[in-house]
């Protein structure tokens, strides 16, 4: 399903092959033709904040802009933005429709693949000193690998911490504010983690 969705986007994005614009008008015409003109009309608002949020852009300030917007970004990006909000917009009519609940679970695991992670030793030892140092401040990776204790940075090296926060965002310890910057959660209360196939 998710396969025929990426395909069906990727046939309707304009752009080159590794770069497309995305506009408003963009996304109207994308959502229109892919969930119908009667209910793309009535869910434009909810479908242009997700995408620019999935885009990392805060939809408040884009719409005191004059002239619209344009943003030019990857062509798997796109995909990603606009599947994933594709996907939300259909669990949320699922979740609205007077449907029977035994049907979800025979839908979920078309639309998510759920995968067990857990942590290492290691990793948990790492990751209780820096929650005990930092709490869930946002830090920088180099702030919280400064942040650890000497002993513990003569066994870690950067590049390996640098794994290993990516380890924990995968896994619901952490989560990526934004470029480089990091907001950690406690060993014993991860965030629960869906990854779309």
């Amino acid at each position: 399903m998710m396969t025929k969705l990426i395909e069906l986007i990727d046939e309707s994005l304009p752009g080159s092959t590794d770069e497309v614009a995305i506009e408003q008008a963009t996304l109207d015409a994308l959502f229109t033709q892919l969930l119908g003109e009667d209910f793309a009309t009535s869910q434009a608002t909810f479908y242009t904040d997700a995408v620019l949020r999935r885009l990392g852009h805060d939809p408040t300030e884009l719409q005191a802009r004059s002239g619209g917007w344009t943003f030019h970004v990857s062509r798997s990006l796109a995909q990603s933005a606009v599947s994933g909000v594709v996907m939300a917009l259909l669990l949320k009519t699922v979740a609205t429709a007077p449907i029977s609940l035994a049907i979800i679970p025979a839908i979920l695991p078309y639309l998510f693949q759920i995968e067990k992670t857990q942590i290492t030793m290691r990793d948990e030892k790492v990751l209780l000193h820096l929650h005990r140092i930092v709490g869930n401040q946002r830090k920088t990776a180099d702030e919280l690998y400064d942040s650890l204790p000497q002993d513990i940075r003569d066994q870690v090296n950067r590049l390996d911490f640098l794994e290993f926060l990516d380890s924990m965002t995968k896994t619901g310890h952490a989560r990526r504010i934004a470029r480089g910057v990091f907001q950690l959660r406690h060993p014993d209360y991860p965030r629960f983690v869906l990854n779309f196939v």
